[in-house]
């Protein structure tokens, strides 16, 4: 049996009447566990309020960059190909934690939306939100 955190005690996602209305409350909450259990969390979290994958900045090379200058992009560009790592395994893991937290009837809807947009490729992000909502 899964244990579900602390944090997530109750929240779930499903498709119910005041669903909708607790949808904020949900997030907040998935927010706070995101930030308090994954490496670099915030950076999951922010992703979390706009409903998206948002990327770190590539970082820029000066034109003729002096040595130092080379080693401080070299350093920037490690470190941005680090974080893009953990923030693409962070949203693995959660999506696992909110399937876990998802009743049968929003699973259901989840696969059915999946396959809708492997036919339909540029349908926005948000436009897949509109069947979740949650319950406490």
């Amino acid at each position: 049996m899964n244990e579900v955190p602390e944090l997530l005690q109750e929240v779930c996602f499903t498709i119910a009447r005041d669903g909708p209305d607790l949808y904020p409350k949900a997030l907040e909450r998935l927010g706070v566990y995101v930030c308090a259990t994954y490496k670099n969390g915030a950076d999951l979290e922010m992703c979390l309020e706009v409903e998206e994958l948002i990327l770190p900045e590539e970082p820029v090379l000066p034109e003729n960059p002096m040595a130092h200058q080379r080693q401080i992009w070299d350093l920037c560009a490690t470190t941005m190909i680090k974080n893009e790592d953990t923030l693409r395994q962070n949203m693995r893991s959660l999506y696992v934690v909110v399937m876990s937290l998802c009743d049968a009837n929003v699973k259901d809807k989840i696969k059915m939306k999946s396959m809708q947009k492997s036919i339909a490729p540029g349908i926005p992000l948000n436009y897949y939100r509109s069947s979740s909502s949650t319950c406490t």
